[in-house]
Parts: C-alpha cells; sequence; structure tokens
C-alpha cells in the first residue's frame, strides 16, 4: 500500500516537472523575443539620435535656433523696459498725492506689489490717469508706447518651426517602449527565477521518493 502511495507521489512529480520546464522553455523563449526586440528598439534610437545630430548642423535648425534667440531678448528687452517704467514713476509721491482717495490708492499699491503683472492686466491705463500728477508724465507716455510696440512684435513674432520635433517625438516614443520592454523583461526573469527554485523543490521531492521506492523493492 506505500508503495502505490509512492508511485503515486513520483508520477505527481514527473508530471509536475514537465509543466514546470515547459513554463520554463516558454518564458525563456519570450525573452528572447523581448531581446531582439531590444536590440531592433535601440538599433532605431542610435540611428534618430544619429539624424538629430545631422540636423543639428543643418540651415533649418540654425535658422530655428536664432529665431528663438531673437524672440527671447525681444522678452528681456521687454523685462527691461518695464523695470525703468517702473523706475519712472514715483509712487511715493503718487501716494501722497492720491492719499485720500481710497480706489486710487488701492490701484497706486497693487502697481508697488506686482507691477508686472497689473501692468499686464490694463497696460497702465488706470495708473496712466494717476501719473498725469507727476512731472515726468511725458517721459513715462513715451516709455508706455516702446512697451507696447515691443509687447507687439512679440506678439506677433514667428518662431521657426523646429525642425527637431518629429524626430524628438519618435525618439520619445521608443524611449518608453524600450522601458516598457525593459518592465516586461525584468517580470520574465523573476518568474523564470521562481520556477527554477520550484523546480529544485520538485526533483529534490522525486529524488526523496525513488529513494523510498528502492527501499521498498529492496523488502521485497
Amino acid at each position: 500500500m506505500k508503495d502505490i502511495k509512492i508511485i503515486k507521489n513520483l508520477k505527481k512529480g514527473i508530471g509536475e516537472e514537465k509543466r514546470n520546464e515547459k513554463i520554463i522553455k516558454e518564458i525563456e523563449n519570450e525573452g528572447k523575443k523581448l531581446e531582439k526586440e531590444n536590440i531592433y528598439l535601440n538599433k532605431n534610437l542610435n540611428h534618430l539620435r544619429e539624424k538629430m545630430k545631422e540636423i543639428e548642423n543643418g540651415k533649418s535648425y540654425n535658422l530655428w535656433d536664432m529665431s528663438v534667440k531673437e524672440n527671447e531678448i525681444k522678452k528681456v528687452e521687454l523685462n527691461k523696459s518695464l523695470q525703468n517704467l517702473k523706475d519712472m514713476i514715483d509712487f511715493k509721491n503718487l501716494a501722497k498725492i492720491w492719499h485720500k482717495n481710497k480706489h486710487e490708492i488701492e490701484i497706486i499699491n497693487k502697481y508697488r506689489a506686482n507691477f508686472k503683472d497689473s501692468f499686464k492686466e490694463d497696460k497702465l491705463k488706470i495708473l496712466k490717469k494717476l501719473d498725469k500728477t507727476l512731472v515726468n508724465n511725458k517721459k513715462i507716455d513715451k516709455k508706455l508706447k516702446e512697451i507696447l510696440i515691443l509687447e507687439n512684435e512679440i506678439k506677433n513674432f514667428k518662431i521657426v518651426e523646429n525642425p527637431l520635433s518629429e524626430t524628438k517625438i519618435k525618439i520619445k516614443k521608443i524611449l518608453q517602449e524600450i522601458e516598457i520592454l525593459n518592465d516586461k523583461k525584468f517580470a520574465y526573469e523573476k518568474k523564470r527565477k521562481k520556477l527554477i527554485g520550484e523546480k529544485s523543490k520538485i526533483k529534490k521531492g522525486l529524488s526523496d521518493n525513488l529513494e523510498l521506492f528502492n527501499v521498498e523493492l529492496d523488502r521485497v
């Protein structure tokens, strides 16, 4: 009776070992496919990076780079002009003149706290009325006109299309695919190692049952 149980355990162990080996083989085959795909993606990635270098040395990239820099220069110039305009306005004197007018004082304080944002909101329309009480109001008006012209130039400025945009999008997509692929490879390798550990246990179980079976045969 005992030897029948041992034989059953042996058959069960052999079946488990076969299933285990089959799954391991399937995982290893899938791992090979992933590795081939990884090589293919990295090949494409290198090709696109080489293409980027070629584009960066081309005329279209230089035109784009120049247009970006020109636009940035205009923005820097605008910020300097806004700071100059702020420096021209005597807020302390304005506060003395309009201290009895609640609404006007709020506007003055608002500009003093954050001149740039306040200017964006109303382009000095409200504060301009108050500035008429200042001695240098004509200079302020002149600077304001310069700023408005500069703002309009920036608004209508057309930056040349970046010739690298399409290639960068392709590179980003490939990098995402490689990341997904690496995650899959990691998961498969983790599963493979687990199955190899289980395989060792199955083999030990088979070995133990074979020893018991041999003992039973010796007794016959």
